[in-house]
C-alpha cells in the first residue's frame, strides 16, 4: 500500500489507515484492494466498495433482528469488539438465525475477526474501518424507512436553534420507527448515532469517546466554525417501569437533568478546550419506550 502510493505520488496517512485498512485474513491485516485503487485513481477520502453492490439483504436482516441481536451491533457501532458465533457455511434461507446474519456480514466483507481469536466455533469480531462504519450508519437509517429530507430539516432546526422543531420532528420518528420494546439506552444511542450520519458533511461524529473523567455517548465536532459543538447523553427509564405503556413527563425531565449534570460533571467539554469554540451546546435526551423529553443548555 505505502509502495502503492509513494509511486502516485501519494502518501500513506493515518486516514488512509483509518478509511480503507482493518481487514484480519490468516493472521495479516491488509487493506481493501478495490478501495485502495479506486482511492490512488480519485484521490479522495470516500467509499468505494461498499457503493459496489446492494445492501438490500443487509437492511432486511436488521430489520428482522431481535433485541439481542441489536445490542451486539451497538456494540459494534461504538467501535467495540464483540464475541459471537459464526456460521460460516450459513444459508440464505436460515437468516432469521443470529449465527448466519453474522457469517452474511463476514462473507460481505462488512465486519472482520478482531484481535485475540483461539477457537473455531465463537469469534472475535470487529467493523474493520470507517468505510464500513458509515455505510452501517447508512444503513440504519435505511432500515427505519426514514426520508433524508425529513432528517435534513430535522438537524437544520437544531443547527439553527430551533430546538422545539427538532425535538417534535425527533419525537415523530421515535412514534413510527421505534419499537415499543427498545426501552434501552444503548438502542436510542445506536438509533441516533445512524441519524446523525446527515450530519458527516459539517461534523464529525464521535461515538462514546473517552474525554473528561468519562465516556460520552455522541460528540459532535464541528468542520466549520460556524457551527457550535454539540454533546448529546441519553439516559432511559428503568426496570421498575419497564411494564408502563406511558410515564409522567416530569419523571423524564429528571432524566434530562441528570444526563445535562451528567455531561458537566465529567466534563465532557473537554475535548473543545483551545479550539476557539465559544458556545457549547448540551444535551440531556430521556425516554420511555416512545416517550421522549429533550433539554438542551449552552455552555
Amino acid at each position: 500500500m505505502k509502495n502503492m502510493l509513494e509511486y502516485n505520488d501519494m502518501e500513506l496517512t493515518d486516514e488512509v489507515r483509518k478509511w480503507y485498512d482493518g481487514y484480519r485474513i490468516g493472521g495479516y491485516e491488509i487493506y481493501n484492494p478495490w478501495s485502495a485503487i479506486n482511492y490512488v485513481n480519485r484521490k479522495e477520502l470516500q467509499p468505494y466498495w461498499v457503493n459496489t453492490a446492494s445492501n438490500d439483504l443487509i437492511i432486511e436482516c436488521l430489520r428482522k433482528s431481535d433485541n439481542i441481536f441489536k445490542d451486539k451491533f451497538s456494540k459494534l457501532l461504538n467501535y467495540e469488539a464483540i464475541k459471537v458465533k459464526i456460521e460460516k457455511e450459513m444459508t440464505y434461507e436460515m437468516l432469521d438465525m443470529e449465527d448466519n446474519i453474522w457469517g452474511l456480514f463476514m462473507n460481505a466483507g462488512y465486519i472482520t475477526l478482531a484481535e485475540g481469536n483461539t477457537g473455531f466455533i465463537d469469534y472475535n469480531i470487529k467493523i474493520p474501518n470507517h468505510e464500513i462504519q458509515l455505510e452501517f450508519e447508512k444503513i440504519i437509517t435505511i432500515s427505519a424507512n426514514m426520508k433524508s429530507s425529513y432528517l435534513y430539516d430535522m438537524f437544520q432546526a437544531l443547527l439553527e436553534n430551533n430546538i422545539e422543531l427538532f425535538v417534535y420532528r425527533y419525537k415523530l420518528l421515535l412514534m413510527q420507527v421505534m419499537s415499543y420494546h427498545d426501552n434501552r439506552e444503548n438502542a436510542y444511542h445506536m438509533f441516533m448515532l445512524g441519524l446523525c450520519a446527515t450530519l458527516r458533511n459539517i461534523y464529525t461524529v464521535k461515538s462514546n469517546l473517552e474525554v473528561g473523567l468519562g465516556r460520552s455517548y455522541i460528540i459532535l465536532i464541528p468542520k466549520d466554525k460556524r457551527y457550535h459543538p454539540i454533546i448529546m447523553e441519553f439516559k432511559a427509564t428503568g426496570k421498575e417501569d419497564a411494564e408502563k405503556a406511558e410515564i409522567n413527563e416530569e419523571k423524564l425531565e429528571t432524566l434530562v437533568d441528570e444526563a445535562i449534570k451528567q455531561i458537566k460533571d465529567k466534563k465532557y467539554y473537554k475535548v473543545f478546550e483551545g479550539q476557539g469554540f465559544k458556545d457549547i451546546l448540551l444535551m440531556g435526551i430521556g425516554h420511555h419506550k416512545k416517550q421522549c423529553v429533550v433539554k438542551t443548555e449552552f455552555i
